[in-house]
């Protein structure tokens, strides 16, 4: 299990990490062409095609992750529920992305009367229609752990990208209306060729038992992931309120960055998740010592990681013009929302495995939501970009602790939560003591921090500390 978990996610890492990471070396070119205010249009159209494409997909990339698994060793009736959920999401998308681009023009304008709905919405509307059944063909290939069709697909998928957004920015100098033209022209593309790749696949017929079935799972996580979005997205939104398009667009080029350290946390639980649930669905004595033990391995691997990446990261803005370098202020803080992204997993995972649970998942993130929308707000108001990045992490927090209770309340999943936060708790606060010295000196004291962490832990786990610890959890 553990060598799969490594192959998997050390695959996924490579594979995204080198779409974000020539993504982001393309960055300094594309900020070059535009002014902090022009990427700060594409930045608020992200942040709409990220929120909308959860509104708008109904969360069934979940289901058919989830009920991959019980249909697997039944052909007949996978080819049919994959067909019905494929065909319900595309009519669906692409119906009520019609419906508003012809009569909601005076809600955005209401939300975001800084950005102009001809073209700027409208072709956002368009790439989200696509986005969702993109989203849940990736999904479904990692169910499947189909690993060369998805590298040779991904990478595709994002080298047309890249190309098409290189080629208008760059030589057609059409700056913002390039960018979002090149995701717009490669996302209809991609479905074409999506569903080409699906016709042996799936059945192309509408059952509704599948589709109730998908529903009766993901609906739940609906309000989960809008929660979720508006949890992540709610900073960019404070900062177009109080400072305007320019601080977007300097605040996103730091997202992008703490992205980078993010990534290593996705990836390795796209990896995990399918382990997880074939685990699940295949134990039958509630024996759960081998994930116990590798969600240490992940918790403490993420955090080391992330921590080092943290101290190194802000000599990337060096490649960006003197106008986007404020973004340093905020990549300790979004950064490190990556290494508590590991103990988030480990949790959300449990509760995305029954409706009822996913119910449950929904208090803690609304909860969690609220105190990011509060404190976002006056943060934002008062210290400006650092503290909307200050409210994120501080929101994040929260809703982790608050998914680890109900985990424990409504579950038999004993994980090592107390150590996880304690181990996180001190590398947060060393970094914190440390952000104003010297990098050679930051790199030292954490190596040496790092390491005597993990030797307790190990020495711990010789003596069944987390044994003891599963128990008072």
């Amino acid at each position: 299990m553990l060598k799969k978990l490594i192959k998997f996610s050390a695959s996924y890492t490579v594979i995204d990490g080198l779409q974000r990471g020539v993504l982001f070396l393309m960055l300094p070119i594309f900020t070059h062409y535009m002014t902090t205010k022009e990427y700060g249009i594409v930045s608020t159209a992200l942040i709409l095609i990220s929120f909308l494409t959860v509104l708008f997909s109904f969360a069934l990339h979940a289901a058919i992750s989830r009920y991959y698994f019980k249909y697997e060793d039944k052909p007949d009736e996978l080819k049919k529920f994959l067909g019905s959920n494929f065909l319900f999401l595309t009519l669906f998308s692409v119906s009520i992305s019609i419906i508003l681009i012809l009569f909601g023009e005076f809600i955005f304008k209401w939300l975001f009367e800084e950005i102009d709905f001809n073209p700027y919405i409208i072709y956002t509307l368009v790439i989200v229609s696509t986005q969702v059944i993109i989203v849940a063909y990736f999904s479904l290939l990692k169910a499947m752990q189909k690993l060369k069709l998805y590298i040779i697909v991904f990478n595709g998928y994002f080298a047309t990208q890249l190309l098409l957004m290189s080629i208008l920015i760059i030589a057609y100098d059409l700056k913002q209306d390039g960018y979002l033209l090149g995701v717009l022209i490669s996302n209809v593309l991609f479905v074409s060729i999506i569903f080409i790749l699906l016709r042996k696949e799936i059945i192309f017929k509408i059952d509704m038992k599948y589709i109730k079935e998908s529903l009766n799972y993901s609906l739940p996580i609906v309000p989960v992931e809008i929660i979720g979005n508006v949890n992540r997205l709610i900073d960019r939104y404070y900062i177009l309120l109080f400072i305007g398009l320019g601080g977007v667009g300097i605040y996103y080029v730091g997202v992008q960055i703490a992205g980078l350290i993010n990534l290593i946390a996705l990836a390795i639980n796209s990896a995990y998740t399918p382990i997880f649930f074939k685990k699940y669905e295949n134990n039958k004595d509630d024996n759960y010592n081998d994930i116990y033990n590798l969600t240490d391995i992940i918790v403490f691997t993420i955090g080391g990681i992330a921590t080092m990446a943290i101290i190194i990261s802000p000599l990337l803005l060096h490649l960006f013009d003197d106008a986007y370098h404020e973004g340093a202020n905020i990549i300790l803080y979004l950064g490190f929302t990556g290494a508590i992204t590991s103990v988030y997993f480990v949790n959300t995972n449990v509760l995305s495995l029954e409706p009822k649970l996913i119910k449950l998942k929904t208090i803690g993130i609304v909860f969690g939501t609220i105190v990011n929308v509060v404190l976002g707000y006056f943060f934002t108001k008062y210290y400006g970009i650092e503290g909307a990045a200050i409210s994120t992490l501080i929101g994040f927090a929260v809703t982790t602790i608050i998914l680890i209770s109900i985990v424990h309340k409504n579950t038999n999943f004993r994980f090592n939560n107390k150590k996880y936060i304690f181990y996180l708790g001190i590398l947060f606060f060393i970094l914190l003591e440390i952000k104003d010295i010297v990098l050679l000196e930051q790199i030292l004291i954490m190596i040496i921090v790092i390491g005597i962490l993990f030797i307790i832990n190990f020495k711990f786990k010789k003596g069944k500390f987390d044994d003891n610890i599963r128990n008072k959890v």
